[in-house]
């Protein structure tokens, strides 16, 4: 599951103890005083909400629409992914999906626990029923969080429209099953889920045949869509106009030859009949293996009629998405709610089943062949079950009115479930399932053994710390040394620099004592020359001159 991005708004905290509080009673929950304006009934809701995925979001839309036309005062919570955008998208309040302590404190303080719609009970991605209760939690060990916390606090639970498969594991098994035992009324969104459980032993009693609460959305208005429409240049498109909802898949087969085909059997619809295409990504995550843009990416850089179609930048509110739907002429859905839009419109559609929950909704509408499987069998079939939902689009378009009418009718049931746990709870329950008092001593076991483990790390990541203080001590210790040596040897550079400057400014007096007796010199020179330049000089020097014969004359006769 995708990773929270904000916190929920503040929730009491009253630690970590399950046990409910001392004279709880379920019916006090529901009575109010006739002389009382009556207090909202704190609801707490989980599913995969928060998440990005426009189909989650419709369930959620439809499922407060329904329980929000209650003749009561209700104050819903919803467990999210990004609950500042759930409260802000929902008008309810929400909270984080992994903040343990608020999720508990939520459910103590619940007159009702929901947890649905959507396909919920499946393990594809593997199930850890250890980090049930944790952080760590996610998938069915999230989902089975909440009957365990309806079990704990003796709260009532209404498993709203889920569904339910496929299931590979034991563990899998065992905690849906506990789930659907622990809880107070169990609605499913399809035969198949039903099914699946009465084959894990749950009575048929158990169970209700509900739908998919998305089927009671209302579209957005008209000319909200038709906004939408010119914002990605289809204001006036070319008909039929197909919208595309894919979604990456690879568990089981080949993603490169189910895009592939997708791609062939949409260039060949548009080259027969015309028309074109608007790509409806549902799933925007911040993992690329989940983005539906990717998908889409895939099968129009293989198409050769990419300039015939539009993709829209991003997954729309839910309304919107259904009006965007509703404003095509034929559908080709891998999203589940895609197909569950263009049902409720009437607009003819083709069901790519990549999971048994896209080919369950197609035979609770009555369509099963409208399914084709992403095996090669299915794929080379899907060019001819485009054409012929075209041709045959008047017939279809009224039978899918008909049926998702009487779907939208089934899902209003858990609503009306919500309303008789709200307002007549049944009685405490004894003790709990046999199912629940199963899971728990393995989940003892196994959060004792989280707890040994985190102890464990909790202890080594003290031991890591102190050999990090340790070795900061030794830093800083380096670090004094290296400033005191800097200090030092910033005082030595400046006694050094202050000698230089001491040095030079002796050079400069010498230069210029220098300087004033080459000035002298140069006098003296100068009144030389001038005493040579006289008279007298030149007879003295004459003189001289003679006396030097004369003296070496005599020393030549000698």
């Amino acid at each position: 599951m995708p990773g929270p991005l904000a916190a929920g708004p503040a929730v009491g905290r009253r630690g970590l103890t399950c046990s409910p509080p001392s004279g709880y009673d379920r019916a006090a929950m529901a009575d109010v005083p006739s002389d009382a304006s009556p207090s909202p009934r704190p609801i707490l809701i989980a599913g995969y909400y928060g998440f990005g995925n426009t189909g989650d979001e419709a369930i959620l839309a439809a499922l407060l629409r329904d329980l929000r036309a209650l003749d009561l005062p209700l104050a819903p919570t919803v467990v999210s992914g990004r609950p500042a955008e759930t409260a802000a998208l929902h008008g309810t309040d929400a909270l984080l999906w992994t903040d343990i302590p608020a999720l508990i404190a939520a459910a103590r303080a619940s007159a009702l626990i929901i947890l649905g719609g959507g396909g919920l009970f499946h393990d594809y991605h593997g199930f850890d029923p250890g980090t049930a209760l944790t952080s760590d939690h996610a998938g069915l060990a999230f989902y089975g969080t909440f009957p365990l916390l309806a079990a704990l606090l003796d709260r009532p639970l209404l498993l709203y429209g889920v569904g339910v498969g496929p299931l590979f594991s034991d563990d899998g098994r065992a905690w849906t099953r506990a789930a659907f035992a622990q809880a107070d009324r169990a609605t499913v969104r399809d035969r198949a889920s039903r099914d699946l459980l009465q084959s894990l032993g749950l009575p048929a009693d158990r169970v209700e045949v509900a739908a998919d609460p998305a089927f009671r959305l209302p579209p957005a208005e008209p000319a909200r869509v038709q906004h939408c429409l010119a914002e990605v240049g289809l204001a006036d498109p070319p008909r039929p106009l197909i919208g595309v909802a894919p979604r990456p898949w690879s568990v089981g087969v080949d993603p490169d030859a189910w895009l592939a085909a997708v791609a062939r059997a949409l260039d060949a619809f548009l080259e027969r009949h015309g028309g074109s295409v608007l790509f409806l990504p549902f799933q925007a995550s911040s993992d690329p293996s989940a983005q539906d843009a990717a998908a889409v990416a895939r099968i129009r850089g293989q198409m050769r009629r990419a300039d015939r179609t539009a993709v829209l930048p991003a997954p729309a509110p839910p309304a919107e998405m259904a009006g965007l739907i509703a404003a095509c002429d034929l559908v080709l859905a891998v999203r589940l709610h895609a197909a569950i839009f263009a049902a409720a419109a009437g607009v003819p559609v083709v069901g790519l089943a990549y999971d048994p929950k896209v080919r369950g909704v197609l035979a609770e509408l009555e369509l099963p062949a409208q399914a084709l499987d992403l095996a090669p069998a299915g794929l080379s079939a899907l060019p001819p079950a485009l054409t012929a939902a075209w041709e045959h689009r008047a017939v279809l378009s009224a039978h899918l009115r008909t049926a998702a009418a009487r779907l939208a009718v089934r899902a209003a049931r858990p609503a009306r479930h919500a309303q008789e746990l709200l307002t007549a709870p049944p009685p405490p329950r004894p003790a709990l399932d046999p199912a629940v008092a199963a899971l728990l001593p393995p989940l003892v076991l196994a959060l004792s053994l989280r707890l040994h483990e985190r102890t464990q790390w909790a202890r080594r990541a003290s031991e890591d710390a102190a050999v990090r203080d340790q070795i900061i001590r030794d830093l800083q210790r380096g670090l004094d040394e290296m400033t005191a040596w800097a200090r030092s040897s910033a005082e030595a550079v400046a006694q050094r620099d202050q000698t230089i400057q001491e040095l030079q400014a002796q050079i400069a007096r010498q230069e210029e004592a220098l300087a004033d007796l080459r000035a002298q010199l140069a006098n003296a020179h100068a009144q030389l020359e001038a005493i040579r330049a006289t008279r007298a000089y030149r007879a003295y020097a004459l003189l001289k001159r003679g006396l030097q014969s004369v003296r070496g004359e005599r020393n030549g006769a000698e």
